[in-house]
Order: C-alpha cells, then structure tokens, then sequence
C-alpha cells in the first residue's frame, strides 16, 4: 500500500514537472514598461517588450525603428498641446499651436519596421481605461521610404497608419475601433506616396482606407463593418482594388474627384447606403465589371449606386459583366 501510495506521489510530481518546463519564461523585457514622450531618435534602436508612449516621439530621418514580435505599445491619452505650450504634442501642422494629430504618435521621417508573427503580434494601442476611436494620434510616416507593418494589431487611434508621401507595405494586420484605420496622400515632401495593402483585417473602424494623390495596392482584404465608409478615393490616385471584401460599411467605396478608375474581382455587397457612390465634382466614369455585387438581379445592382442615374453631372458605374457567385479566396 505504501509503495503505491509513494508511487502515486512520484507521478504527480514528474505530471508537474513536465507541465512546468511547458511554460514559456517571462522574458526580462517583458517585466519592465519604457516610458517614452516628447523624444527624438537619433539613430537605429530596438522596441521589445512594454512601450508606454507619453508624448510623441520622432523618429527622425537615417534612422530605423524596429519592433519585435509581442512589443505591446499604449498611448497616453494627452491633451492637444504643444510642447512650447506646456503640452506633448512636438509639431504643428494647419496653424500656429495647433498639432498634428489631437494625441499622442510616433512620427517617422526616417524608418519603422514593425514585424510581429502570427501567435506574437505587435500591439499599437491606447493606455486609457476607457478607450474610444482617436484617443491617441496616429504613426505617422513623413516622407519615409521602406516601411513595413507585419502582424500588427491597431486600435483607437486617430488615425492607425498615416503616410504622407512615404513608401510602406502592410500585411496581416488587424485594425479596429480607430478613426480611420489607414490614411495616406502626397504631401510637402519630395517624395511619391506608395502604400501596399494586402491581406488586412478593417473592420469597425469609423472609416476604412482614404487616399489621395497615391498608387495603391489593395488586394485581399476584409474591409468590413466601418461606420462612415470602406474606401474613400480622392484626387489623383492609382493602383489596384481586386480581392477584397467590401461589405456591411456605410458607403463601400467613395470616390471624390476620382481619376478614372478599375475595380475588379471583389466582393462589394450589402453596404448600407451605397456600395460604391460619386462625390460632387466626379465626372469620371467606374470600371467595375467582375465583382460580386450580392445579387444577380441588375436593377438591383444598379440601386446601389450613386452615378449618372441619380445625379447627370456625375460618371456612371459600369458593372457589367457581373459576377454571378461570390468571388472565393479574397480574405486568406
């Protein structure tokens, strides 16, 4: 009996044992928060670990910024102050004592490269208890080339990746509740405007994606369930839109003064007000054959619009041929 009973005590600890060397330890970095605000980089440095952005930071140009997978990033919610002001915020943009963005950012002119993987994402995230869409302002990218946001997860910012004539590339990301999930336009810099977007999760955002005056790839993305739009497209973009999921948002695409423009093998159904519609001073046409539009049925395809039908001075939609079943494999 007694060597059962040793026996039995014996399992239970080589049982616990083995679940204990299971566990991953808690890395150094990970027991530490770093505190950054109203700081500028110099040159190359590392993120790991706990960030806690308490002002902007600037990440000034030659030099990169690279976050490793699992980096966990919040921002204090500050008032929109500058520094010469008493505040956090370090640039004015549109006047005098007004910042850049109402919150605090990262601002890159140099470079970020911000890689997580799938089972250790990189967190871009607001510090507040009780967080609502831009709280915090944005990363924001100045006229930066070679920047990459891989298995990232941003949330409640202002706007979540902003790029004002900056290359950038952005891959297996999830974007929720911010303002707008991605933005970017070419700006005062001399430099084009070129963003990547592929294989993304927006959704439940305010609003999607905006461009203006960019080339664009958009191409396997959920872009979903955003209050205000999916896609806004403004002067002076190119590029593609293929693949895509654009669904269940307030107006699936926008365009506004929009470049003649093709929109093929996507998804673009059940938005609430209009699938795609043209905004005043719109007068060129839509290529958008080959899409899902929800239905086989024309006039009903064609009620989703806002084009030529409704309003004479606009382009018109050209959808046909439609697809006739879903486009498979457009959210990988």
């Amino acid at each position: 009996m007694r060597k059962i009973l040793l026996s039995s005590i014996l399992l239970v600890m080589l049982t616990s044992l083995a679940s204990c060397a299971e566990v991953k330890p808690i890395a150094k970095s990970e027991l530490h928060e770093k505190r950054l605000g109203l700081y500028t980089m110099m040159k190359d440095a590392t993120w790991e670990g706990r960030i806690r952005i308490t002002g902007d930071v600037y990440v000034k140009k030659g030099a990169t910024l690279t976050i490793k997978p699992g980096t966990v990033i919040r921002f204090d919610t500050i008032a929109p102050r500058l520094e010469s002001q008493g505040g956090r915020n370090m640039f004015s943009v549109g006047g005098p004592g007004i910042p850049y963005f109402p919150g605090a950012e990262i601002i890159v002119r140099g470079r970020i490269i911000a890689v997580g993987t799938k089972d250790r994402p990189i967190i871009f995230t607001s510090d507040d208890p009780s967080p609502r869409p831009g709280i915090w302002g944005a990363v924001n990218l100045l006229g930066s080339n070679g920047d990459v946001f891989k298995y990232c997860r941003i949330s409640y910012a202002y706007n979540g990746i902003h790029n004002h004539a900056s290359h950038a590339k952005v891959t297996k990301c999830i974007f929720h509740d911010n303002g707008t999930a991605l933005s970017f336009m070419k700006a005062n810099f001399n430099n084009t405007c070129v963003m990547d977007i592929e294989d993304n999760t927006i959704v439940g955002n305010l609003s999607g994606i905006s461009a203006r005056y960019a080339h664009i790839t958009i191409l396997h993305n959920d872009i979903s369930n955003n209050k205000f739009y999916g896609i806004w497209l403004h002067e002076g973009d190119k590029g593609k839109i293929a693949y895509n999921d654009i669904m269940r948002n307030g107006k699936g695409i926008f365009l506004f003064r929009a470049a003649p423009l093709k929109v093929h093998w996507n998804n673009i159904a059940h938005n609430r007000e209009y699938n795609i519609a043209l905004a005043v001073e719109t007068p060129n046409n839509v290529d958008a054959a080959d899409n899902w539009w929800g239905t086989i049925d024309p006039v009903k395809i064609k009620a989703r619009f806002y084009d030529k039908r409704t309003d004479d001075s606009l382009g018109l939609v050209n959808f046909r041929p439609f697809l006739k079943k879903r486009v498979p494999d457009t959210v990988k």
